[in-house]
């Protein structure tokens, strides 16, 4: 006879289910302008990472259009700094020249009519003349009087409307500025998640749309397995809970995911409970089609362990069993209550632990029937 001894231990009984790895994100990948395709980066299969260069859109234009925007940024702020500093000596100099000059004219603008005046009342210049003359000498004085305002405003300083409405061109200068600077990033398309490349659309010098795609990237690490699980096992499974997997193709017979969500209704149609498992993948020996199968843990139960081998069930109730034990050399047949089995141990009670039990030949053995063991070392072994 072939004996082993119960001990404590764990046993799980885990439910095996298929499904295909799929990407956790599949981005189409597109220019946020539109513009002329000029290079792309990538093919099928290329590996990218976040923030890699996908492909870039002709800059030519965008080039030009920035820096005219920032030329037009330090012309206004030129504008300002000159409102803010008020004028300089020289420009002082000219305005108080261009009020001499101004003053002179309507002096000699002044002269010339009231000599016209006095020859037409003198019946010897006619009205057209007279006429001329005023316009002239009104023309003098407009003329000295907004020559005068220049030099006056110059030496007061520049008003704070001016000064305000110079503030607002900067920053209107500078939007402009930004948004030709954002224009001319946008030219270059990355890719907003690490992944593969499936798919690339577009040749260089194809003019295409603002979001047209250039290129689909799917995200593979993670990647995700979605299963279809029946009632009892959806209540007995959470999120967080690790995942057994096996993946033929990739010769992978155990890696490890874990529950990411479990669907909190069923199928109207299945009646079966969606549930995503999320399975780590850095180095990328997955890809998304592939079959995977997984194991589920069903339940779990600690407790005295004994080899399947060891029970006999009965036909009226799975849940018993009978297990012969020995003591002293006899043969003793004892009920237990199977807990939960995995197909190979179950946890039992009606059984001690370190109790020596009978794995094979107790099929003919009866309560009380004498027993020859073979060394518990080497049953430990068959078991």
């Amino acid at each position: 006879m072939k004996c082993v001894r119960a001990k404590n231990g764990t046993v799980q009984k885990k439910a095996r289910l298929f499904g295909v790895l799929t990407p956790s994100q599949t981005v189409a990948v597109g220019p946020k302008i539109a513009g002329r395709l000029d290079r792309v980066f990538v093919e099928v299969g290329s590996q990218v990472n976040k923030g890699s260069l996908i492909a870039t859109l002709e800059t030519r234009e965008l080039e030009a259009q920035l820096r005219q925007a920032e030329a037009a940024l330090q012309a206004a702020q030129a504008n300002l700094a000159r409102a803010q500093k008020g004028p300089s000596a020289e420009e002082l100099a000219q305005l108080e020249a261009a009020v001499a000059q101004a003053d002179a004219t309507l002096s000699a603008a002044r002269s010339a009519y009231y000599r016209t005046k006095a020859l037409f009342d003198a019946e010897v210049a006619s009205r057209q003349q007279l006429e001329q003359a005023e316009t002239q000498m009104k023309v003098a004085e407009a003329q000295f009087q907004q020559a005068y305002q220049h030099l006056a405003q110059a030496k007061a300083g520049a008003s704070q409307e001016t000064l305000d409405a110079a503030r607002a061109q900067v920053k209107q200068a500078e939007a402009a500025r930004d948004l030709a600077s954002i224009a001319l990033s946008n030219a270059q398309v990355k890719s907003p998640v690490s992944g593969s490349v499936l798919e690339t659309r577009g040749e260089p010098g194809e003019l295409i749309a603002a979001g047209t795609p250039v290129a689909v990237v799917a995200c593979t690490d993670p990647l995700f397995l979605d299963l279809n699980v029946p009632e009892n096992l959806a209540t007995a499974i959470k999120q967080g809970d690790p995942v057994e997997l096996k993946v033929e193709a990739a010769r992978i017979d155990c890696a490890e995911g874990k529950i990411k969500w479990v669907s909190p209704a069923a199928s109207t149609q299945s009646r079966l409970f969606r549930v995503r498992v999320e399975v780590p993948n850095e180095q990328r020996l997955l890809r998304p089609g592939m079959f995977a199968e997984a194991w589920l843990v069903e339940a779990m139960k600690s407790g005295v362990t004994v080899p399947e081998e060891a029970l006999a069930y009965s036909q009226q109730d799975p849940s018993r069993a009978t297990a012969f034990t020995v003591e002293e050399g006899i043969a003793r047949k004892k009920s237990v209550s199977v807990l939960l089995s995995d197909g190979k141990q179950a946890v039992v009670t009606g059984i001690a632990e370190r109790e020596l039990l009978v794995v094979s030949g107790h099929n003919s053995l009866e309560d009380g029937t004498p027993v020859e063991l073979i060394e518990e070392d080497q049953a430990n072994g068959s078991s």
